[in-house]
C-alpha cells in the first residue's frame, strides 16, 4: 500500500528509511486527545497511554517551542502548516515526524489541532521480524462472516445515492444498530452545555429527534470524548448517565476541519460486551461516510440556491421588459428575498421626497402594516440613523433596535 502526502519527505543518501503513517489530535494546551497506532508503536507507548500526556513530554524541547508557536500562527488565521518535529520515544529514542497541521473546530470555534503525516524511522526498526504468535492468522469463521457482512454494509452505504440528507443519515443509523448489534444509534451536536439530537435510530425509545439533553447525561460531554473514538460499557452508577448510553461507542463526524456531529450506537449495559478494535474501525468508517453524504449535501444545496437565485433574478428582469407595474416587480423581489432566507421577512422603502415611504411587505400582517408611517430623511444630517439607512448598508442584531421599530417593538417581537 503506497502512502500519499500532500508534502515532500526529506531524502537522506546515507541512510534508507521507511515511514508508516502518523494521526495525532490535541487541545490547545497540548493534551493528547487521541494518536493513531502506528505512532503510538514507533514511540513506544499503547494509543490509550499516549492519550493521556501532553505534547511537552512527547517531543523535544525545540520541537516543543516550534510546535506552540505554530499553534498561535494557525489560531491567527493561517491555514494548515507543515512541520518537522522530533519526537522522543520511551526508550529516550528520537523519532522524526513529517506532518501537516490544521485547527479542529466544533461549532465555527477552534477546539483542537490535528497533525497527519509520517512517522520517519530507521529501515532496521521497521523492519524487526514479528513476535511468535503475532503473523496473520486465518480468522474465525464467524468472525470470517461478521467481517464480511460489515464490508458489504459499508460498501452499500458508500454507493448508494440519497435524495436527501435524512434517509442517508437514517440508513447509516439502522446499519449501525444491526452490526452493533445495539438498539439505539444517535447524532449528537453541541448547543452550550446541552447536546441536540439530530437524528436517532427506530429503536431510540425516549431519545427524540431535536430533542435538547445535558451533556453530563451522556458519554460526550467532554473536547476531548467528541474528538475521538470512545468505546465503553460499564453501569451508571448513580452519576447521572442516561441508561441509553451504558454500552456505548461513539466517534466524530468530520465534514472537513469541522466537528458536525458525534454518531453512536449504544444500548443498557451489557457485562458481556467488549468492543474490538474492528469496531472502532467500523464505526469510523461510517463516520467517514457520513462525513462525505454531509458535504455532498452541502455542496448540491448551494447549487441548487444558487440556480434558483439566478431564475429568480431572470425572473424579475422578464417582468422589467414586460412593463409591469412597479408594484407587482417590487413585491417579487421581495418573495425573492425571503426565499434565500427562509423564516425571514422583507420589506421595500422608497425614497421620494426627503421621505422613506413603506413600498411592500406582503408578509406582514395589515394590521402591522397601517402602522408603517413614512419616515423623513434630512440629507444635510448623514449622522442620523434613518439617513444613514436611506445611503448605505447596515445590519442591526436586533431589529428592535433599528429606528424603523423602535415604535413598534412589540410588531417585531
Amino acid at each position: 500500500m503506497s502512502l500519499s502526502l500532500p508534502f515532500a519527505l526529506p531524502r537522506d543518501p546515507e541512510l534508507v528509511r521507511a515511514t508508516t503513517a502518523c494521526v495525532y489530535s490535541f487541545d490547545l494546551d497540548g493534551n493528547v486527545i487521541e494518536m493513531n497506532a502506528g505512532l503510538a508503536g514507533a514511540l513506544g507507548y499503547a494509543p490509550e497511554e499516549a492519550a493521556r500526556m501532553n505534547l511537552a513530554q512527547l517531543l523535544e524541547p525545540d520541537s516543543w517551542t516550534n510546535s506552540q508557536e505554530q499553534i498561535l500562527v494557525q489560531l491567527g488565521g493561517n491555514g494548515p502548516q507543515p512541520l518537522n518535529l522530533t519526537a522522543i520515544a520511551r526508550d529516550g529514542s528520537r523519532v522524526g515526524l513529517v506532518v501537516t497541521r490544521r485547527l479542529l473546530f466544533e461549532r465555527g470555534r477552534p477546539v483542537a489541532i490535528q497533525d497527519a503525516g509520517a512517522v520517519i524511522a530507521a529501515a532496521d526498526e521497521i523492519a524487526r521480524p514479528l513476535s511468535a504468535g503475532a503473523s496473520e492468522r486465518p480468522l474465525p469463521v464467524t468472525e470470517s462472516s461478521r467481517f464480511a457482512q460489515e464490508l458489504k454494509q459499508l460498501h452499500r452505504l458508500s454507493t448508494t445515492s440519497y435524495a436527501t440528507l435524512q434517509p442517508a443519515i437514517e440508513d447509516h443509523l439502522e446499519t449501525g444498530c444491526r452490526l452493533f448489534r445495539l438498539p439505539v444509534g444517535a447524532l449528537l451536536q453541541v448547543e452550550g452545555s446541552n447536546g441536540i439530537v439530530i437524528q436517532t435510530s427506530r429503536g431510540a425509545g425516549s431519545l427524540e429527534e431535536a430533542s435538547l439533553i445535558p451533556l453530563w447525561q451522556t458519554r460526550a460531554d467532554t473536547v476531548p470524548s467528541r474528538l475521538r473514538t470512545v468505546a465503553v460499557s460499564a453501569p451508571a452508577k448513580g452519576s447521572g448517565l442516561r441508561a441509553e448510553f451504558e454500552t456505548y461507542i461513539g466517534t466524530p463526524i468530520w465534514v472537513g476541519p469541522e466537528l458536525f456531529a458525534t454518531l453512536s450506537f449504544s444500548g443498557p449495559y451489557s457485562p458481556a460486551r467488549a468492543f474490538l478494535n474492528s469496531d472502532r474501525e467500523l464505526i469510523e468508517l461510517m463516520a467517514r461516510s457520513i462525513g462525505r453524504v454531509v458535504l455532498e449535501h452541502r455542496i448540491q444545496s448551494e447549487r441548487d440556491r444558487l440556480q434558483s437565485l439566478e431564475k429568480n433574478r431572470n425572473r424579475v428582469l422578464e417582468m422589467v421588459a414586460e412593463n409591469e407595474s412597479i408594484a407587482t416587480i417590487l413585491e417579487e423581489v421581495v418573495h425573492l428575498v425571503e426565499a434565500q432566507c427562509p423564516g425571514a421577512l422583507c420589506s421595500l422603502l422608497l425614497l421620494k421626497d426627503e421621505m422613506l415611504t413603506w413600498a411592500t411587505a406582503p408578509g406582514f400582517s395589515p394590521d402591522a402594516l397601517r402602522l408603517l408611517k413614512p419616515f423623513r430623511v434630512l440629507r444635510d444630517t448623514a449622522g442620523l440613523a434613518v439617513a444613514e439607512v436611506a445611503r448605505a448598508t447596515v445590519f442591526w442584531d436586533d431589529v428592535r433596535q433599528c429606528p424603523f421599530w423602535a415604535d413598534r417593538a412589540h410588531l417585531a417581537g
